[in-house]
């Protein structure tokens, strides 16, 4: 996985505040928040993610937390979508 930082030039590239990625038309954010220190943010719109905090101030580790989460919410997501699916009962009610 590639991650896009907003670091300066000549500085690691770990030691910028934003990293993004896009992966199958999901994009995902690990930022932090001025003022908040080195705590870690997840954004991730199509999952419906805004600004979760991560238990890891580190990158590496924060990315792997990250992970787990979107593995976690896809398969929640997932179980709706076959719960929606797999019922056949249409009714269709008035207002």
């Amino acid at each position: 996985m590639k991650l896009i930082s907003n670091a300066k030039f000549g500085e690691p590239v770990e030691s910028g505040t934003i990293f993004r990625t896009q992966s199958h038309g999901i994009d995902i954010c690990i930022h932090k928040i001025c003022g908040c220190g080195n705590v870690l943010y997840l954004n991730c719109s199509e999952l419906g993610i805004d600004n979760l905090r991560l238990k890891s101030e580190n990158l590496f580790r924060g990315m792997d937390e990250a992970k787990e989460i979107l593995k976690k919410q896809l398969e929640l997501l997932n179980e709706r979508f076959n719960n929606f699916y797999e019922d056949n009962d249409v009714k269709i009610l008035r207002y």
